[in-house]
């Protein structure tokens, strides 16, 4: 009796062995015929992210023709209102020396003897030079004197929210001045950004000569880590010949990190005293690219002919 309840126990336990291998069975091949059918997300491996060497999104704005084309001063900046870049290679009337004794300035200063630039709060206010203006009414020809280092020249004045603190060791990227010139491109990071400085143009022939034309100087940025490309309009010049542009300064001067520059569009093409162009990171609307912020103002007297300035008394 108790041999054949074993044998009855033995045989309940095989067929339920049996049951578990065949509901299996059919559970799998229903999961494989509806995964057959449903439609499956791929991955498309062909298709690369963005680069910044890609070509940029500025598309040519000028079409070249015969007979001419735009006008040559098509500058994409502007600045914001109530901010200054002074030269101090420039020359001042009474009137314009007034003017700029109103504000406070920080200067760009350069240091070459460890090839490195600084923030300083000038005190110095422009004055009278000792030269007289002999073409026009011996006018006095105001001047900035500005007591400096030995081998220590200052670049620019500037007036704007953003520059107000001193800073030294600041560092130039780009050995500068560099003439920006089609094909050009400069590759550099700074904090959680890769850049792209590149300058392009088009060519395209007419009466059987070469001509240049749409200008660009793009900065490109794209986080280390991927992701989009953005990038921001530097220089725009429609038709291009030998005027050089140049970049003046490529490095953090408003203090956040981020590279911000200085540019000089050449006076052929500005065709104005304002060819030189400061752009700053802080506070900009693409985190990490900068803005335009000031045209550069020239000093109003400007040495014509020669001898136009002399000395006061003589």
């Amino acid at each position: 009796m108790a041999k054949l309840e074993k044998k009855r126990l033995t045989a309940f336990a095989i067929i339920g062995m049996v049951t578990i291998v065949v509901v299996v069975g059919l559970w799998l091949c229903q999961n494989k015929q509806r995964s057959s059918t449903e439609p499956q997300t791929q991955i498309d491996s062909s298709q690369d992210s963005e680069l910044l060497e890609d070509p940029s999104d500025c598309l040519p704005m000028v079409t070249a023709a015969e007979g001419g084309g735009p006008e040559k001063i098509k500058l994409p900046q502007e600045g914001i209102p109530n901010t200054l870049m002074v030269s101090f290679s420039a020359m001042f009337s009474e009137t314009q020396a007034k003017e700029f004794n109103k504000h406070s300035f920080m200067g760009l200063f350069y240091d070459s003897s460890n090839q490195q630039y600084a923030t300083k709060r000038i005190t110095d206010q422009i004055c009278p030079s000792g030269l007289l203006d002999s073409e026009n009414d011996l006018e006095p020809v105001f001047h900035w004197p500005i007591a400096k280092k030995d081998k220590e020249a200052i670049n620019f004045a500037f007036h704007n929210p953003f520059i107000t603190q001193e800073q030294s060791n600041i560092k130039s990227i780009a050995n500068v001045p560099m003439v920006m010139e089609p094909g050009k491109s400069i590759k550099f990071s700074a904090k959680e950004y890769n850049y792209l400085l590149r300058a392009t143009d088009q060519v395209a022939e007419i009466t059987g000569a070469n001509h240049h034309s749409d200008y660009t100087l793009v900065l490109r940025s794209q986080k280390k880590t991927g992701g989009p490309v953005n990038e921001v309009l530097i220089s725009y010049i429609p038709w291009f010949d030998d005027g050089a542009v140049t970049l003046l300064f490529l490095g953090d001067l408003d203090g956040d990190g981020y590279p911000d520059l200085l540019i000089d569009n050449a006076y052929k093409y500005t065709e104005t005293g304002e060819s030189g162009v400061l752009f700053l990171t802080k506070k900009s609307k693409l985190h990490g690219l900068p803005e335009p912020i000031t045209l550069e103002t020239r000093g109003s007297k400007v040495e014509e002919t020669e001898g136009q300035f002399i000395v006061e008394g003589c």
